[in-house]
């Protein structure tokens, strides 16, 4: 089944599996929002740098709940809530390991939207790549047989036909 699929089909479905497997996370984090409890944490380390931030240093804070300290990543829209020795109120799931805060909804449900405009992409270019014409100039062996001609007839020296 797979031994007909072109290079660019393969690549783009493993793609396009990649990015529906992120709308599933999504789609979790957006059932956590919908069906999740309202909890109190106790902020116990705040961000140096509250704001944007690049991808390896994002801004964050360490909170206390349940006696466990988790960590919880933002963009920095929450940033006058947050301080130290504060509470404030975040969304958590039934085993208390995702917390979402109670206006994420509207960025999940963005992401939700580009990744499946991904996913569509992707889809697109496996369609084509599989559609494309094969444009190599090399021929193949497998692709052509060869026609057997008749031997022209052996000529003598004289113009006579030798059997």
């Amino acid at each position: 089944m797979f031994s007909k699929l072109k290079g660019l089909t393969i690549v783009s479905l493993v793609m396009m599996s990649g990015v529906l497997w992120l709308v599933k996370l999504k789609f979790d984090k957006l059932d956590i929002l919908r069906t999740g409890r309202e909890v109190n944490v106790e902020i116990v380390d705040i961000p140096v740098h509250c704001g944007n931030g690049s991808k390896i240093r994002k801004p964050h804070f360490r909170f206390r709940y349940l006696e466990k300290v988790h960590r919880k990543d933002f963009l920095g829209l929450h940033c006058e809530e947050v301080m130290n020795g504060t509470n404030i109120k975040l969304i958590a799931n039934a085993e208390n390991s995702v917390f979402l805060f109670e206006d994420e909804g509207s960025e999940i449900k963005s992401d939700i939207t580009v990744f499946f405009a991904l996913a569509a992409m992707f889809g697109i270019f496996a369609i084509i790549g599989q559609r494309q014409k094969d444009k190599t100039p090399i021929v193949r062996p497998g692709n052509y047989r060869k026609v057997k001609r008749a031997a022209p007839p052996k000529m003598g020296r004289y113009g006579n036909m030798i059997e």
